[in-house]
C-alpha cells in the first residue's frame, strides 16, 4: 500500500540501511528500505488500531524488506491460533531473509502446542524442511512435551536456519574470508599478529 510504503520511508535511517542491507546479501539492495526495528514496531502497534491493517496483510507480496517485516509483526499480535493459520500461511511463502524469519513468532503459538505439531508435521509433509524455516518456533513448547520427531524437525530446521546464517555471513565478508584463506595457503600457519593485520584492512560485518 502506497500510504503505507510512505510513512516507512519517512522512518528511512540511510547509515542503517546500509549496514543492515549488507547483512543481507540474498535481498535486493533496493527492496531495503533502512527503518531501525524500534521504530517499525511502533508503527506496527499504531497501524494495528487501524483498518489499513487488515488490507496491508491482504496485499501479498510485498515490494520492500520492511513490508516483510511489519506484515510479520502484525501477524505476531494475533492471539486466536485459528484465526492467524490462514494469514500465515499465506506470508510463509514471501520470507526470503533470515531476519523475517527470526522476527516471526506469534503470541498465539504459546498456549497451542498440540495445535502447533500438528501443523508443523503439515508444513514438512507438504514443504520440506524448508516449510518452518519462515517462522521461529523456537522455544515455545516444553520439551517433555513434544515428541522424537517433532523435536529432530525443529532442531533439522533450526540447523538449516542457522547455515543460511552463516552462509550470508561469509558473502558479506567475502573478501576477507579469500584474503586469510589466500595467507594461510601461501604460509601454512597464522600467527595472531597476521591475522590481526589483514583484518585491520577490512570493516568486517559481524553477527546479528
Amino acid at each position: 500500500m502506497r500510504e503505507i510504503a510512505e510513512a516507512l520511508f519517512a522512518l528511512r535511517d540511510e547509515k542503517y540501511r546500509a549496514f543492515h542491507a549488507a547483512l543481507m546479501p540474498g535481498v535486493a539492495w533496493e527492496r531495503v528500505i533502512g527503518v531501525r526495528m524500534p521504530a517499525l514496531r511502533r508503527y506496527a502497534a499504531t497501524l494495528a488500531k487501524t483498518p489499513q491493517a487488515a488490507a496491508f496483510l491482504r496485499e501479498l507480496p510485498h515490494t520492500y524488506y520492511e513490508e516483510n517485516n511489519l506484515h510479520a509483526l502484525l501477524l505476531m499480535r494475533e492471539k486466536s491460533f485459528e484465526a492467524l493459520m490462514p494469514w500465515l500461511e499465506r506470508f510463509l511463502p514471501r520470507i526470503d531473509n533470515w531476519a523475517t524469519c527470526d522476527l516471526l513468532s506469534p503470541k498465539a503459538f504459546r498456549k497451542h502446542p498440540p495445535e502447533l505439531r500438528k501443523q508443523i508435521r503439515r508444513w514438512v509433509e507438504t514443504l520440506g524442511s524448508n516449510g518452518i524455516l519462515g517462522v521461529n518456533v523456537s522455544g515455545r513448547y516444553d520439551g517433555s512435551d513434544i515428541g522424537k520427531m517433532e523435536r529432530e524437525t525443529i532442531l533439522r530446521a533450526e540447523l538449516e536456519r542457522y547455515l543460511f546464517k552463516t552462509k550470508e555471513l561469509l558473502a558479506a565478508n567475502r573478501d576477507l574470508v579469500q584474503e586469510l584463506a589466500d595467507a594461510l595457503l601461501k604460509k601454512q600457519t597464522l600467527l595472531h599478529s597476521d591475522i590481526q593485520s589483514i583484518c585491520g584492512r577490512y570493516r568486517a560485518v559481524p553477527a546479528t
